[in-house]
């Protein structure tokens, strides 16, 4: 996580943990990023004993209004990518984001911050 936050520090203004648990079969993670357009992603990543993973990774403007949900949770059968998919507006499309890096990289294409 740290060092996602080292690779897009061109982009993040802040990184704030809710939540970090990482034992041997179990993984939490709750984090808010900030970005220099005062937009937020919220970060929930989850890993159980079995092995199953659930996410959310939720992007809102400076107003919290949503820009794009990534996600992963099975109530979109139909879409060609389930379980995982992303949220713009009220539609819901296939996605291949589906790892935090995956999608600040999406989030840095929006922002155009230079890099130093």
């Amino acid at each position: 996580m740290l060092n996602l936050a080292k690779e897009f520090k061109h982009i993040i203004s802040s990184l704030k943990i809710l939540k970090y648990v990482n034992e041997r079969t179990l993984f939490t993670c709750k984090v808010i990023i900030t970005f220099y357009n005062k937009s937020t992603l919220s970060v929930k990543e989850y890993r159980f004993a079995n092995k199953e993973r659930k996410y959310s990774f939720h992007w809102m403007d400076k107003n919290h209004k949503m820009i794009i949900r990534w996600d992963n949770a099975e109530h979109w059968k139909n879409i060609s990518t389930f379980p995982h998919h992303k949220h713009i507006g009220k539609n819901v499309f296939p996605t291949t984001e589906i790892t935090l890096e995956q999608v600040l990289i999406e989030i840095e294409k929006h922002i155009n911050r230079p890099k130093n």
